[in-house]
């Protein structure tokens, strides 16, 4: 079996990293998810114990057995071919290729390629010679420092500007045997890794130095916007799991380590001098076990206590949709948002209504599809269309109109965009209620309205308005009884138009 620590408590470290990659959630595909085509996955062929072309230079490794158990659950169709790190993650941002059998997640990177569900969780540290006085990253400032061409610790030492001068290596091998001939400083590499090709090539000058730092999720990578294998391979890593071949593939590279073979001591002249030195031997093993046990003890418990936060945030993450969710299909509004490119990331059901959209066009999520079948029903197409254009061309515009439709209905749409953050735009809303009702209420208003204005300019009797005792309005019938404009009338009072005294004898402006 092989090993990629020195302690058997890393089984109690594998057992809370395989917990926290369960704990994160993925997007099972709703139906069966299958390429038909051949899928090219490439890999670093120095790269043990995760991937590495074997003795027949055939491809081996812990990246490579999960890849063809997933491709046998999944139905899928794989070739794996291996070689140099750099080529082929250059081969899979220019697209050249469908994925890679590992890959380090980094905000970065994804900015390039799709990562997969994390299927384990690797620590990196510094490694030395023994006897070096370098202890933490500090100590690298003015050191020569070795790392594998484009591997993240290549970006990690870039980025935070650890050394003064890079080393780059071709493979992780090849910078643990330069530090081991003292051509270097140290090194930084996978934690596991190192000390598995450490004991593999009998480096055994070679240590690590300070805690491990920088826990990276360790991903299938897929070409930028390959969503099917990437939910294929999601549901494939969640398989594995429920049915136990995760674990068996995982102890069967990365379970727990045996110590290093001593009889390399026992090549030293025997007497008072060899049974000192492996008395010294044993006393600095029980120290590094001690000093191990403290440094595996505190990751555990960060370890649960990121797993505690994550869980957290992933409930109020649900409710927090959950609510988003219920807001959107109870709204009166017809709702679509699509990103981007252009692509329909979600809608509700009254959206589907209004434009009486079948579900295969909505959930084809192309927006281009879904606008053929809406300009069917539209009185005015090419006017539809062209502001949609325009918006499009115009991402931080908003817009509000009206809709003819050719049954006769009228829709108010408005649309705005969608941002995360100051200038980092994420797509576009669109919103339409059918106004048909409201439009019908307001113009039997303004017939009524109409009909009555004619009833009262058309009257044979003369016709005031009045309110609060002052005449607002009149008749053309009023003016020409009483020998008056329109403009005479509107502000006076009823006294004005009255005899002086009423039949009753009072005073008609005591009256008004």
């Amino acid at each position: 079996m092989k090993n990629c620590t020195a302690h058997k408590t890393y089984a109690a470290y594998g057992i809370v990293l395989l917990a926290l990659v369960i704990a994160i959630p993925f997007q099972a595909a709703g139906e069966k998810a299958n390429k038909t085509q051949r899928i090219l996955a490439r890999g670093d062929y120095e790269y043990p114990p995760y991937e590495f072309l074997d003795s027949s230079g055939t491809p081996a490794g812990y990246n490579v057995d999960l890849m063809w158990e997933i491709a046998r659950v999944m139905g899928l169709d794989v070739e794996i071919r291996l070689g140099p790190w750099a080529e082929v993650r250059g081969e899979l941002e220019k697209k050249r290729i469908d994925m890679l059998l590992g890959m380090y997640h980094s905000p970065e990177r994804d900015r390039l390629v799709d990562f997969s569900a994390p299927h384990t969780i690797i620590h990196h540290t510094i490694f030395v010679r023994k006897g070096s006085a370098i202890k933490t990253l500090k100590d690298l400032r003015d050191k020569q420092v070795i790392v594998q061409k484009g591997d993240i610790m290549h970006d990690y030492a870039v980025e935070n500007d650890i050394s003064r001068h890079l080393i780059l290596t071709d493979s992780q091998i090849d910078a643990l045997r330069s530090l081991s001939s003292g051509k270097y400083d140290a090194a930084l590499l996978a934690e596991s890794q190192g000390l598995y090709n450490a004991e593999k090539y009998s480096l055994i000058n070679i240590t690590t130095a300070g805690p491990p730092f920088q826990p990276r999720e360790y991903c299938f990578a897929v070409r930028e916007g390959d969503r099917e294998l990437c939910h294929a391979l999601n549901r494939g890593i969640a398989i594995l799991k429920s049915t136990g071949s995760y674990e068996r593939i995982y102890n069967k590279w990365l379970g727990p380590m045996k110590g290093p073979s001593p009889a390399i001591e026992w090549l030293f002249p025997w007497g008072i001098a060899g049974i000192l030195l492996l008395i010294a031997a044993i006393a600095a093993a029980f120290a590094w076990t001690w000093t191990l046990k403290r440094q595996v003890k505190q990751r555990t418990s960060e370890l649960n206590e990121e797993l505690a936060r994550r869980k957290l945030a992933e409930a109020e993450l649900r409710i927090t949709n959950t609510l988003l969710v219920t807001q959107q299909e109870t709204a009166l509004d017809g709702i679509l948002i699509v990103d981007n490119q252009r692509t329909i990331l979600s809608y509700n059901r009254r959206f589907a209504e209004i434009w009486a959209i079948p579900e295969s066009v909505l959930e084809s999520r192309s927006d281009d599809l879904a606008l053929s079948f809406v300009s069917r029903q539209l009185a005015d197409p090419s006017g539809f269309m062209a502001l949609v254009q325009h918006l499009y061309d115009h991402p931080g515009e908003t817009s509000s109109d009206e809709i003819p439709l050719v049954d006769g209905r009228i829709l108010a749409r408005y649309s705005s965009p969608i941002f995360s953050g100051p200038g980092e735009r994420l797509g576009r809303v669109w919103y339409f209620r059918d106004i048909t009702g409201e439009k019908q209420a307001i113009n039997k208003i303004l017939e009524s309205e109409t009909r009555y204005r004619a009833l009262f300019e058309n009257a044979n009797d003369a016709i005031f308005t009045l309110q609060d005792n002052i005449f607002v309005d009149c008749n053309t019938k009023t003016c020409e009884m009483f020998g008056c404009t329109r403009d005479d009338v509107i502000g006076s009072s009823p006294s004005r138009f009255s005899p002086v005294f009423q039949p009753d004898g009072s005073d008609s402006a005591k009256k008004s």
